[in-house]
C-alpha cells in the first residue's frame, strides 16, 4: 500500500543519503499522514518527531512548514494524553508563529484553541488560562473572518462548555447558541454530525444548570438522535451524553430513568475500553 511504498522510499533515501533535508522531512510528513489514515497515532507521532529533528538540524523549524509540524505534534500528543508534552510543543509553536508573523491566521487560531483544550483537560489552576486561550483564538477568528465556520463553531462550543462548568451558564449558553446558529446556517448544515451532537449535549447541560429541565431533555434527545443517525452512540462521547442524561433525570427525581441511562452508559464504556 501507500504506507509501505513511502517507508521503502524513506529507508532507501536514508541508506543512500541522496535526498535533500527538506524532501526527507516532507517524506516523513507523508508517512505520518499515511499512518494516521491507518489509525496509527503513535507511529505518526514518531515520524513527525523525526521530521522536526530534520527541521531543527537544518535551521528550518522557524518556518511555516516547521511550525505546522509542531502543531501536528501537539495535536497528536494531546490525542495520546501526553498533556505536558502537548503544552510544551504548543508554546514553542506559538512563539515561532509570533516570530514569523503567522499567529493571526486560521491555523494560528487552531493552535491557540489546541492550547486551550490541553489546559482545560489539565484542569485546576490551568482552567483560567484555558479560557484566555479560547478568547484569544476567538479574536483571531473574528479578525480573519473565520468565526462563522465549523472550526469557529467548535471553538464557541469549547468556550460555552467551559463557562457553564465555571458556573456561568448564561454566558455559556450565549456562546453555545451562537455555535448552533453557525452550524444551522445554509451551506454549513453541520448540526447533524458528531460535533453537532456534542454541541447539543452542552446546550442541554447549560439549560440544566439554568433549571430549564424540559428544554434540556429536548436538547439531549436531539443529541442522541444525531449520535444514533451517525452511528456514534456506542463511543466514549455517546457515553458522556448518557451520563448527562442520567444526571438530568436525577435532578427531577426520575430515578428509574436515571438508572437506565447510567446502565447504558456503563455498557458503552465497558465495550469501548
Amino acid at each position: 500500500g501507500r504506507l509501505g511504498a513511502l517507508e521503502q522510499a524513506w529507508r532507501a533515501s536514508s541508506v543512500a543519503g541522496v535526498w535533500a533535508p527538506g524532501s526527507s522531512a516532507q517524506l516523513l510528513i507523508n508517512i505520518a499522514q499515511a499512518k494516521l489514515a491507518d489509525q496509527d497515532k503513535p507511529g505518526a507521532l514518531e515520524s513527525l518527531v523525526e521530521a522536526r529533528q530534520i527541521f531543527e538540524r537544518t535551521e528550518m523549524l522557524s518556518t511555516l512548514r516547521g511550525v505546522e509540524v509542531l502543531g501536528q505534534i501537539g495535536g497528536l500528543r494531546y490525542d495520546l494524553e501526553d498533556y505536558a508534552g502537548a503544552v510544551e510543543v504548543c508554546k514553542e509553536a506559538k512563539a515561532i508563529r509570533i516570530q514569523i508573523d503567522k499567529l493571526q491566521t486560521p491555523d494560528g487560531a487552531d493552535l491557540v484553541t489546541l492550547m486551550g483544550k490541553v489546559l482545560m483537560t489539565l484542569g485546576g489552576d490551568f482552567k483560567d488560562t484555558a479560557l484566555q486561550c479560547f478568547e484569544e483564538a476567538r479574536g483571531i477568528r473574528q479578525k480573519t473572518r473565520t468565526l462563522d465556520t465549523a472550526a469557529g463553531a467548535s471553538l464557541l462550543t469549547l468556550m460555552g462548555a467551559h463557562r457553564t462548568e465555571a458556573l456561568d451558564p448564561d454566558a455559556g449558553l450565549r456562546d453555545l447558541e451562537m455555535a448552533r446558529r453557525i452550524r444551522e446556517r445554509t451551506g454549513m448544515r453541520t448540526l447533524d454530525t458528531p460535533d453537532g451532537a456534542t454541541l447539543l449535549m452542552h446546550i442541554g447541560v447549560a439549560k440544566l444548570a439554568k433549571e430549564a429541565h424540559e428544554e434540556a431533555f429536548e436538547e439531549f434527545a436531539q443529541a442522541r438522535k444525531v449520535r444514533e443517525d451517525t452511528e456514534t452512540l456506542q463511543t466514549p462521547e455517546g457515553a458522556q451524553l448518557l451520563h448527562q442524561v442520567g444526571l438530568a433525570h436525577g435532578e427531577v427525581n426520575d430515578h428509574a430513568a436515571a438508572m437506565a441511562a447510567y446502565t447504558e452508559e456503563h455498557e458503552i464504556r465497558k465495550a469501548t475500553k
